[in-house]
């Protein structure tokens, strides 16, 4: 059953198909060390270059507190810094970090308690935002319901995969920063600071996302998993895109696990759906106040992509320990640990628990 008070903002928090009185199971990142997530590269650096590629451990830190220390401790600008992709602050979190090599004299200065440096490699450019594979997670829940449960919702993952949503978190501390990129698409007044510059990219950002998780809760809701719809958007495994037309065969090789179904972050490049799909992606879009114009307009600044409806493994553990579950799997870039918990654990992790 779905909850009938849907809010896209929340939906990857929320787990369908579970008893909806079940308000939370477990609990998470009562220490960092409870957390842990390391980065898996897109590509190794070269070993040659003018960027550091920094293999560092940070403990207990947000991003801007990670950068922060590095711009004081190095005296490197913060603008210089690179990332592929932000980590939880509460965790222990590997990652590669670069910064000019010009600064290589000053990495004995790093001293703070909360990073550790355990490599450095050199690189041709500056490590740029999404230039990473996944993430890999070890997760300990602790005060978990039955062994039985744990192992059964496992297997359904595993056979069935995970709904790839955008967390709670893609949406800002308050949950409203899809809404806001709503209203400025909708010409509607927002607040002051997101009518320009970063604040306003990040809010037109979270309307994409907030987009997809409308979509993909609909799609859920009114068609069962295996069923494809003339003129979806797939994406064969380390291939390329392209539109279902023959539905047994496509739907077939979709259940194999060789290709995927892919959903909308509108935008002038989007590749399009056709038929029904095209029709169902345009209803999605309606129902928020939205249509395709509205994000064709920004051109360049948000040109669109598609994104995997969901998420499938190839190697997911959980070793139970009492009440404590162990859990270790891998995570393509841009899908959210929290949102495999909340499937894997029948409820919300209780540091993410819903207002």
């Amino acid at each position: 059953m779905f909850f009938e008070d849907f809010h896209p903002e929340k939906v990857g928090d929320l787990y369908h198909g579970s008893d909806p009185s079940l308000t939370e199971n477990g609990s998470i990142k009562g220490k960092p060390e409870d957390f842990i997530v390391e980065e898996i590269p897109a590509v190794a650096p070269s070993g040659a270059g003018e960027y550091l590629y920094l293999w560092l451990e940070k403990r207990n830190l947000s991003h801007d507190q990670l950068c922060q220390v590095l711009s004081q401790s190095l005296g490197v600008p913060y603008r210089d810094i690179g990332a592929a992709g932000l980590k939880d602050k509460r965790s222990v979190s590997r990652q590669h970090i670069s910064v000019p090599a010009s600064y290589e004299s000053q990495l004995c200065k790093l001293s703070d308690s909360g990073v550790n440096i355990l490599d450095v490699s050199r690189h041709h450019q500056k490590l740029k935002t999404g230039y990473i594979k996944g993430n890999r997670f070890r997760i300990k829940v602790h005060e978990v319901g039955s062994l039985v449960d744990a192992e059964m919702r496992l297997n359904e993952a595993v056979t069935n995969g995970v709904p790839n949503f955008f967390g709670r978190q893609r949406f800002g501390s308050k949950g409203d920063t899809g809404y806001i990129g709503c209203a400025i698409l909708q010409g509607n007044p927002v607040p002051k600071k997101f009518q320009m510059g970063h604040w306003k990219r990040l809010a037109l950002s979270a309307a994409q996302s907030m987009v997809f998780n409308h979509y993909l809760h609909r799609r859920i809701c009114e068609y069962p998993r295996s069923q494809l719809l003339p003129g979806d958007v797939m994406k064969k495994n380390g291939g390329g895109v392209f539109r279902v037309e023959d539905i047994p065969s496509e739907q077939l090789r979709f259940l194999s696990g060789e290709t995927n179904l892919l959903g909308p972050l509108p935008g002038k490049k989007l590749f399009p759906a056709a038929d029904k799909a095209l029709e169902f992606e345009n209803r999605c879009l309606s129902e928020l106040g939205l249509d395709d114009e509205l994000f064709n307009k920004l051109g360049k600044k948000l040109p669109g992509a598609r994104r995997a409806l969901w998420i499938r493994f190839e190697d997911i553990s959980l070793v139970m320990d009492g009440k404590t579950a162990s859990y270790s799997f891998d995570l393509p870039s841009g899908s959210y640990a929290t949102v495999v918990l909340t499937q894997l654990l029948g409820a919300y992790p209780r540091e993410y628990k819903m207002d």
